[in-house]
């Protein structure tokens, strides 16, 4: 079995700009060995209250997409940059409510307990956790549904990432889904 970073590794492999999107956020993908870090945003967020999602946020018009990404790092987790090496970009996503989200990857570099011991929340996130990547390659974990905008039919993913009492849905779910699309894909067809 492949490990989190062949698959990562691929990922960045085929990124492509892509002009069409106007993305006007950014998240952090950050990993640990073979595990994917998560937030679970607080209920007093006026948007996406207890969704489970990535570090990140609005771009600042002055900012470039990696400086929008250290920044968003450091306010929601109070810790400094050496605790992360920038991997390079994944291919950017647009949401549910059709906005460009970029998507930087980063390998934390301290012990994810001394990591879990240090980190702070500035108030957008309740929780912080880990999980396998090894969750994300089960297909019966994954399901989909469709939203319409105009002419505009969008596939928005969700992913049971705790025997049903968590999903992971919309842009974080077609960020992860994406890193794993060709296994399983392959998987489905096998």
């Amino acid at each position: 079995m492949q490990n989190l970073r062949y698959y990562l590794d691929i990922s960045l492999s085929s990124f492509q700009k892509n002009e069409n999107i106007k993305a006007n956020g950014v998240v952090c993908l950050l990993f640990k060995r073979d595990e994917i870090l998560f937030i679970r945003r607080s209920e007093l967020m006026p948007t996406h209250k207890g969704d489970i999602a990535f570090i990140g946020g609005h771009l600042n018009e002055s900012e470039s997409i990696l400086e929008g990404a250290h920044r968003e790092f450091q306010e929601e987790t109070s810790l400094s940059l050496e605790h992360i090496n920038f991997l390079g970009y994944l291919n950017p996503v647009v949401t549910s409510r059709f906005k460009g989200i970029h998507v930087c990857c980063f390998e934390i570099l301290i012990e994810k307990k001394k990591f879990l011991s240090e980190v702070r929340s500035n108030g957008e996130w309740e929780d912080i956790f880990f999980i396998s990547y090894k969750r994300f390659l089960n297909q019966k974990n994954w399901s989909f549904s469709y939203i319409r905008k105009g002419d505009i039919k969008k596939k928005i993913y969700f992913c049971d990432i705790n025997n049903s009492k968590r999903n992971l849905w919309g842009m974080t779910a077609s960020i992860v889904f994406n890193i794993f699309k060709n296994k399983l894909i392959s998987d489905n067809k096998s």
